[in-house]
């Protein structure tokens, strides 16, 4: 069954486990492995490659590899896959060259803690927890909640739902035409119910157009790689605190529903 990104992402129920050993190489070389790892997404402000660009972002600059110790900080960490994450281009201009450690405080790792117990989704933002000082300094170092990252949040929710409500309304509609249609069968003006019928087909083509709509916020792009540098595709799959999240169409329309009664 098809999965779609959730309208709005929560901060994952878990670290995010490493299953990639790439060989050694360069850290740009890393790029696929970072995206399955980190499911096309920013490790920190939780923007999926889709939120940034519904054609892929693949050879652009706006998903980049950024580095927890910074290379002025240890050169020799430059080319160390774990070293490295994936993170969205102004998460990673955010930061800068800013170090781990500040007065005391700690950029939060999402490899070694959940996201999901030093943050909250609030709205379309992502809000630190109260009295967690090292998820605030994270917070501010990587600017989560720039006004640009909120608005791209709430531009995906935004369109999942009308798509969704767009669909339950086109099959209302289209059911409520062909159950006209029998009803009116024997009637002799047949006219009336041909152009029914022929309004109904035009819904289902309307329906099969939001669902290609629909598609492109696969958790998965359509340009993801079928192989890394890892040389093995038994861990090409979306880590569990992004898989857990997708939703299925029946799933998206009853949110729909309940949304539309709220």
């Amino acid at each position: 069954m098809t999965r779609y990104l959730p309208p709005a992402t929560q901060p994952w129920s878990r670290r995010i486990e490493r299953r990639h050993t790439p060989k050694t190489g360069s850290y740009s070389s890393f790029r696929q492995c970072l995206r399955w790892e980190f499911g096309f997404s920013c490790a920190f402000c939780l923007l999926h490659e889709t939120d940034l660009s519904q054609v892929g972002v693949e050879g652009w600059s706006l998903m980049q590899a950024e580095h927890r110790i910074s290379q002025s900080d240890d050169p020799s960490q430059r080319h160390i896959y774990s070293n490295c994450f994936y993170i969205c281009e102004r998460c990673n201009k955010s930061r800068g060259a800013m170090s781990n450690h500040e007065h005391g405080l700690a950029l939060l790792d999402p490899c070694t803690v959940a996201w999901a117990d030093h943050f909250e989704r609030v709205g379309d933002t992502v809000r630190p927890r109260p009295n967690n000082h090292s998820a605030q300094y994270t917070w501010e170092i990587y600017d989560l909640d720039d006004p640009s990252k909120v608005q791209t949040r709430e531009r995906r929710r935004y369109w999942l739902e009308r798509y969704a409500e767009a669909l339950l309304d086109c099959a209302n509609l289209e059911l409520m035409l062909l159950d006209k249609a029998v009803d009116e069968a024997d009637d002799r003006d047949s006219a009336k119910t041909d152009r029914r019928l022929a309004v109904a087909q035009s819904l289902r083509r309307i329906e099969s157009s939001l669902l290609e709509k629909l598609a492109e916020f696969s958790p998965i792009p359509k340009n993801r790689s079928s192989s890394c540098r890892c040389g093995r595709t038994e861990h090409l799959s979306l880590f569990e605190g992004l898989a857990e999240q997708t939703i299925d169409l029946p799933e998206l329309l009853t949110q729909a529903k309940k949304h539309r009664k709220e």
